[in-house]
């Protein structure tokens, strides 16, 4: 599943160690239930930052849509887990002496009724039942038992009930088994508020769901351009209302999550369709999800569950405020920062003059949200109008959750503010001593220096030390991923461009800067020939435990594999298998192999270590060391160092004119915030790679001004070879973490060119030495081959899309299954297909057949892949993927090294765990009266 749309240029210090440790929260003293988040970075008002009826996919930490709107069903969390801490002594006086943590009382958790007062389904028979409850109150028992202590492994358990009507009750589980239609009634009365938290005249209604769905459409420009909008009036309101920082209104923003409903089996055509999405229930109004008229089984649970109480997608839009608006001589346009200029009344003219009947007028597309001026709040929290360089939520009066409104003991504040040019020790420094203080009410415990830590490890329960155990299901560990696959560059464009130079470009991707630039290199160099066995030789030579440790203070160690570590691996033998999970596997499939410079196979590391480097086998190779730099070299460095350098000899020979030159290239840091750990740990391992070979120059740009271009043209713009991929799990199976890459990360061009160049040496390298790699590149191939019920339909054949020209790579490969693509006589590639005044020609789809939906067949590919395999077998799969792929170092390689990682959060908060749903809802928080 894609995540939200929307970027996020800062990143948040979370509980884990996956984020940099930049934002502290802080709580006045005199007010305990107000909750002030603090950013080293500055705010900046973007367009539609906060409105969430145009948002989509899983929750994010640094959004305010899942605090100031709210879905028709949520998840609640209830309480705060209690911990139990039991000291062993092991190996007598002398022993290692270890402390175990249990979770003796999990945080429960419970379906809630939000904007929906029941849910309807009715069954494959016809059989009609009503859920208009969501008691809950029955506790499973602890499962497990250990050293005389009742525990449990999960952070969080669902509560039950005995009431056939809730949501909770194991009735709803197994009616939603058989359901073919799914419908949520809107519950009566609740009012929008606005910036003031007054109440208005405009309640919530079922056509808010459907002008949010025709929102969330309109994030895609091809949508608004084909029901009433232009690409014209997205220029202009890109200059009008948006800033530069900003995707809206451009090719950047996207919404593809529309193939989950096919997956799921729910046909997402109706939505479209006010009268088919909206249908009568017992005279009131219900939001109407019904199963595709070819699927026999649809899977309503899985939607329920990962769709409706933890997504964006279905947030709520005020249609009457909308409606309203859309009738007025004046329309309320304001830009990104809430200003009328003479822009913005020019392009309110222009909207004016828009089809009143399509999609994007009535939505309100183009209007509604850009500003926090014409954005209403239907959530626990709204937003004041914004001042200065401070962001304040208030709670919401008038919210329908009444008990929530008339608590004493709940977060009535929240506010965010932000710094502008601050420096990141000072910062840091100021924050601890904040926190000590008792201002702040939360800091990042990886974020702290090494005597910071052990003064509050000496004190722990004084400044509020807990312990929370992170649940990693959904989030693959990838962002910047790199790819064969390299974007050209428009006209008049420098090959300075790129974050290389022409000696890496040959070595990795087969062309220099000029011919990449054009669009002219061979994949093969990058897949299977020089730029494969390159990166397999640099990628091993690093301790990447000890990288990642450095980087976190201690507190982390490297995941390469790029999947989630706490989800079903899901093969055949599943229930049986030695390994269930990734993290079973840890070892296996975060090593890394090397290809000999000579195409010869494997490089051997000799004595016990074999042809493959384990994070034990490096850990126990550095022990002794005490330099940096040394302990960030792998147990193969020496080996890999005279392996790369053969490598260079015989480069030099090939390409004379390239010649000793040095192999530059830059990594992207994908966020403006950046912690002093990543700096230091950053130069360590450019220091390492210039060590493994003088000539090896890797380097890592990072910025603090989100307007430098550059920083545009790594993070988004493909100028060092990379695809920005956010994504969490569709299903719980490794299948999915791979299946963020299929798209985004150009990973089935990669694998088309792998089984479209299987003769000959071409492929020689992937053949011998990733055997489950080359099988699995065979397999996706023979899948979609025509006369199959899976067919893949578009107008490029799935087995040549590594063909397409590079610039519809990526998130724009899906196109070719809409869109007229087509390789014309004594060329080589497939090319869009335009017409005389320049616009995409549509595909004509052959009669009989429907064009594939990209993102489900692959979805449904990988689910089915996968589950033909044994566990053992989908082992030896991600560890050949690990070695395949280059490793991004930069973010979202650290996994948290303890079970139970350490959190410093001040006492007079009790927090539930945020697992289930991944964020921290503050207005599930409680205030304790201490």
């Amino acid at each position: 599943m894609k995540k939200s749309n929307k970027i996020w240029l800062s990143s948040l210090a979370s509980l884990t160690v996956g984020a940099v440790p930049l934002l502290v929260i802080a709580c006045k003293d005199e007010r305990k239930d107000r909750y002030v988040f603090e950013f080293s970075s500055p705010y900046t008002a973007q367009a539609f930052l906060h409105d969430s009826s145009r948002s989509y996919g899983s929750f994010i930490s640094t959004s305010t849509n899942h605090h100031t709107s709210v879905g028709l069903v949520r998840v609640e969390t209830l309480n705060e887990p209690e911990l139990q801490h039991l000291t062993l002594n092991q190996g007598g006086e002398n022993g290692v002496v270890e402390t175990k943590t249990y979770i003796v009382n999990p945080t429960w958790t419970r379906r809630k009724l939000s904007l929906a007062s029941a849910v309807v389904i009715t069954d494959k028979n016809g059989t009609v039942t009503t859920f208009d409850a969501d008691d809950a109150d029955v506790r499973s028992s602890a499962p497990f038992t250990e050293n005389g202590i009742s525990y449990f492994n999960s952070p969080s358990v669902e509560l039950k009930s005995n009431n056939e009507k809730s949501i909770n009750s194991s009735n709803f589980d197994e009616k939603l088994k058989t359901a073919a239609k799914l419908q949520f009634v809107v519950r009566d009365g609740v009012q929008w508020v606005d910036q003031e938290g007054k109440a208005t005249k405009y309640e919530v209604k079922a056509k808010d769901f459907y002008y949010s769905w025709l929102r969330t459409l309109s994030v895609s420009g091809n949508f608004r351009h084909e029901n009433g909008g232009s690409k014209q009036l997205d220029d202009e309101a890109v200059i009008a209302l948006s800033d530069l920082s900003s995707a809206a209104f451009t090719d950047k923003e996207e919404y593809s999550n529309d193939y989950l409903f096919t997956l799921f089996g729910i046909d997402h055509s109706k939505f479209k369709v006010e009268n088919e999405f909206i249908q009568n229930v017992n005279g009131k109004e219900a939001v109407t999800f019904e199963k595709l008229s070819t699927e026999e089984n649809p899977k309503f649970s899985e939607f329920f569950s990962k769709t409706m109480l933890a997504d964006y997608t279905f947030f709520p839009a005020p249609s009457q405020y909308i409606d309203e608006s859309n009738s007025l001589d004046e329309l309320p346009v304001y830009n990104s920062i809430g200003l009328k200029t003479e822009l913005t009344r020019q392009i309110e003219t222009k909207i004016k003059s828009l089809d009143k009947n399509s999609f994007v007028y009535k939505s309100g597309a183009y209007w509604y949200g850009v500003s926090l001026k014409n954005t209403l709040y239907v959530g626990p929290y709204y937003i004041t109008p914004q001042k200065g360089q401070e962001l304040i939520l208030k709670k919401n009066l008038h919210y329908y959750d009444r008990e929530f409104v008339n608590s004493k003991d709940t977060v009535n504040e929240i506010v965010n503010i932000y710094n502008n040019g601050i420096d990141t020790d000072t910062f840091v420094k100021r924050t601890f001593d904040k926190y000590k203080q008792g201002k702040l009410s939360q800091i990042a415990f990886s974020g702290l220096k090494d005597a910071q830590r052990e003064e509050i490890l000496q004190n722990g329960e004084k400044y509020g030390l807990r312990f929370s155990k992170a649940v990693n299901k959904t989030n693959p560990f990838y962002r910047e991923f790199s790819h064969p696959f390299v974007k050209p560059l428009p006209a008049g464009q420098s090959v300075e461009y790129y974050g290389f130079n022409d000696a890496f470009a040959k070595l990795m991707y087969g062309g220099t800067r000029e011919e990449l630039k054009e669009g002219k290199n061979d994949p093969q160099t990058y897949i299977a020939g020089t730029g494969l066995i390159f990166r397999s030789l640099f990628n091993a030579a690093i301790n990447w435990d000890e990288f990642a440790s450095l980087a976190t203070g201690g507190q982390g160690f490297a995941w390469l594999a790029k999947v989630a570590d706490g989800s079903l691996i899901g093969g055949s033998d599943q229930s049986t298998a030695k390994y269930k999970t990734p993290y079973d596997a840890r070892e296996e499939i975060n090593s890394l192999f090397a290809l000999k410079s000579d195409k010869s196979g494997k490089v051997e590391f000799g004595n016990s270590l074999g042809s493959e480097l384990s994070p034990k086998e490096n850990e126990e190779a550095v022990k002794n060391f005490s330099r940096r730099i040394d302990k960030l070299k792998s147990a193969g460095f020496e080996i890999l160092k005279q392996e790369l350098q053969k490598l260079f000899e015989e480069f030099d020979k090939q390409n004379p004119e390239l010649a000793g030159q040095p192999f530059k290239f830059e990594y992207g840091f994908p966020y403006v915030n950046i912690s002093n750990a990543y700096k230091e740990a950053f130069n360590d391992i450019e220091q390492t790679f210039l060590e493994l070979n003088p000539r090896l120059q890797l380097s890592v740009f990072f910025t603090g001004d989100k307007n430098d271009p550059k920083f545009d043209a790594f993070r988004t713009g493909g100028a060092n070879g990379t695809e920005l991929v956010s994504w969490s799990y569709d299903y719980d199976a490794i299948g999915s973490g791979y299946d963020g890459l299929s798209w985004g990360g150009n990973f089935i061009p990669t694998l088309t060119w792998i089984a479209a160049n299987d003769e000959g040496d071409k492929n020689k390298l992937i053949k011998e030495n990733y055997p489950e790699l080359h099988k699995l590149a065979k397999a996706i191939v023979e899948h979609a081959k025509e006369g199959t019920s899976h067919e893949w339909v578009g107008s490029v054949p799935f087995a040549d899309l590594h063909l397409v020209v590079n610039n519809f790579k990526g998130s724009r490969l899906p196109y070719t299954t809409t869109y007229h693509f087509e390789k014309k006589e004594g060329e080589t590639h497939y090319n869009l297909k335009r017409n005389e005044q320049g616009k995409a020609v549509l595909w004509n789809v052959p009669e009989g057949k429907h064009a594939t939906e990209a993102y489900a067949w692959t979805a449904s590919f990988w689910l089915e892949y996968v589950s033909k395999l044994t566990n053992e077998v989908a082992v030896k799969l991600m560890a050949e993927l690990t070695s395949f792929f280059n490793i991004n170092f930069t973010y979202n390689i650290f996994k948290q090294r303890n079970e139970f990682g350490k959190v410093l959060i001040q006492n007079h908060f009790s927090v539930p765990d945020e697992s289930v749903v991944g964020v921290s809802i503050y207005s599930d928080w409680k205030v304790k009266k201490v």
